[in-house]
Formats: C-alpha cells, sequence, structure tokens
C-alpha cells in the first residue's frame, strides 16, 4: 500500500510537470503560429520524448517509480498522445491489424465524439463545428 501511495503520488507529480510544461510550450509556440500547429508540435515533442526515455529506461533500469513518473507522469501530462503511440507500439509487436483498427477508431472516434460532445453544449458565439 505505501509503494502505491508513493506510486501515486511520483506519477501525479510528473504529470503536473508534464502538464505545466505544455501549457509554457503552448504559450510560447502560440506567439510564433496557430493553436493547431502548435499543439501538433506539443504532441510530436512528446512522442519523441517518450521514446528517448523509454530507450534510456530499457538501458538504465531505473526504479518502477521513476520510470513511471517521467513517461506516464511527465509525458502523459505533456501529452496524452505520447502515451497512446507508446502503446501502440507495444501492441504492433503482437498484432499489427489491431492496432491499426485501435489506432484507426481511437483518432476517428476521438474525433466524433468530440464534435458529438461540443453539440450537445450549444455555445452560440465563436462555435465553429
Amino acid at each position: 500500500m505505501k509503494e502505491t501511495i508513493k506510486g501515486l503520488l511520483a506519477v501525479g507529480a510528473g504529470c503536473a510537470a508534464g502538464a505545466i510544461a505544455r501549457f509554457l510550450l503552448g504559450i510560447w509556440f502560440g506567439h510564433a503560429m496557430m493553436d493547431a500547429l502548435s499543439i501538433c508540435i506539443i504532441n510530436l515533442l512528446g512522442c519523441l520524448l517518450m521514446g528517448v526515455l523509454t530507450s534510456i529506461i530499457e538501458m538504465r533500469q531505473p526504479s518502477a517509480i521513476w520510470a513511471k513518473t517521467v513517461t506516464t507522469g511527465f509525458c502523459g501530462g505533456l501529452t496524452s498522445f505520447s502515451t497512446f503511440c507508446s502503446d501502440s507500439l507495444l501492441l504492433f509487436q503482437t498484432s499489427p491489424m489491431l492496432m491499426l483498427g485501435v489506432m484507426l477508431i481511437s483518432l476517428a472516434g476521438g474525433v466524433a465524439l468530440y464534435v458529438i460532445g461540443r453539440r450537445a453544449i450549444h455555445v452560440p458565439h465563436g462555435d465553429v463545428i
């Protein structure tokens, strides 16, 4: 139980740091480009960072708490897209077709559900969807 609580706190701290980093990157990129492009760049950077950290973790075998803090926590707070890509690659190793299906359903379904959610709560001004 004590290890679980330590893990929760560590991942939570990592997630908070990642979310703060995303917020600050969004401000920094937002001054130079449109929001959609800055989101794309942040997501891609998060994927690159997830790959680098995963390789470092595999080589150095740190504590499980540290590994989860920087991947699930920080990268997950920075962008859940990096975790999605990492998990998809793991699934690809066992079932490429299932991975492709999960990715397509996640992306198409995510966009569709976003639109449904937007339309469920009607906002008269500035609603472009």
